[in-house]
């Protein structure tokens, strides 16, 4: 299986065991499920059926950018080819989805949502405000907030450059009254092969901003209600159905996406149990302590979010 390389540049502390080089393991199915579960929460409007489905044909994309089939992750042969505007939007998604992937895998943070969605949601609040915020917040099972800024890049990056990306990390000083544990920016290199680098700046080089406040629910309504409302509404009387599945837990999924690539219809939804949780309005943490895991035909995240690929429309 492919593996990723990432650099833990300046940590100390408590988080000194992030120094250091560290080896993961990256398939293209975790690709996949990391892209979708921090992308469908960008892309929803509140009873809207659509955010899921758009955000998987999203991921699904992201092998234009990124060839998972080699013993490292890596551009494929056509990337040269695309022209600077497909590489940006594809950039955009490339850089929040390794910061997942590593948020999950050197962070202990199950799940990272976009701060600025969040408060135009009204799901947050910053005081005071400001026009520049920091990407990505996560916590951990302890409680810890993280703080993320996430960024890929093909070329060489500037000392000015850095320089911002540790100021946005300090854009948030505190979350519901609690200094974050880590603030930290997320580096994607995008090459031969991929690489990452996870920075820890100085206390001393980042500039404080206002405190973040969570409306109660807001984690519920803004990370898991995009499947919440994918699973529970029908829009039409030709909606794909609500499909129970079992493997190695419970999953409900629906029909969301077809990749004319590789002749696959792919399923997402949640596990069934964190399902229903949210539904319940609750936010599902004891369901989440287990690990993430790979299934036959997809991908179970730590957070509960599942994609399922079949050559039929449906599952058994």
């Amino acid at each position: 299986m492919p593996t990723l390389e990432v650099e833990g540049v300046a940590w100390s502390g408590a988080h000194s065991g992030l120094l250091g080089r560290h080896t993961l393991t990256v398939t293209g199915l975790q690709i996949t499920a990391a892209a979708l579960s921090v992308g469908a929460p960008l892309l929803h409007i509140p009873l809207s059926f659509h955010a899921v489905s758009m955000a998987l044909y999203k991921a699904l994309g992201l092998v234009c950018a990124v060839d998972s089939s080699g013993p490292m992750l890596a551009r494929p042969a056509g990337y040269a080819q695309l022209d600077p505007t497909e590489k940006a939007n594809i950039s955009f998604w490339t850089g929040m989805t390794f910061a997942a992937l590593v948020a999950e895998y050197c962070l202990g943070v199950p799940s990272v949502w976009h701060v600025s969605s969040m408060i135009r949601s009204g799901r947050a609040t910053l005081t005071p405000g400001t026009h520049v915020i920091a990407d990505l917040l996560g916590q951990d099972h302890h409680g810890g907030w993280h703080v993320i800024e996430a960024k890929a890049r093909q070329g060489n990056v500037s000392a000015d450059d850095r320089a911002n990306w540790k100021a946005q990390t300090g854009t948030i000083a505190s979350v519901a009254g609690a200094s974050p544990a880590t603030r930290s920016y997320c580096l994607t290199r995008v090459g031969d092969p991929y690489t990452v680098e996870l920075v820890d700046p100085p206390e001393s080089e980042v500039v404080k901003g206002g405190e973040l406040v969570l409306s109660q629910g807001a984690v519920v309504d803004f990370y898991y209600g995009p499947f919440r409302d994918w699973l529970t509404t029908s829009v039409a009387d030709n909606a794909a159905p609500r499909l129970q599945i079992d493997r190695g837990a419970p999953l409900t999924v629906r029909h969301a996406a077809f990749d004319p690539n590789t002749q696959l219809y792919w399923f997402a939804g949640l596990r069934s149990d964190v399902l229903d949780a949210v539904q319940a309005g609750r936010t599902p943490e004891q369901s989440l302590r287990g690990e993430s895991f790979s299934i036959a035909d997809g991908y179970v995240r730590s957070d509960g979010i599942a994609i399922v690929s079949s050559p039929e429309p449906t599952l058994e």
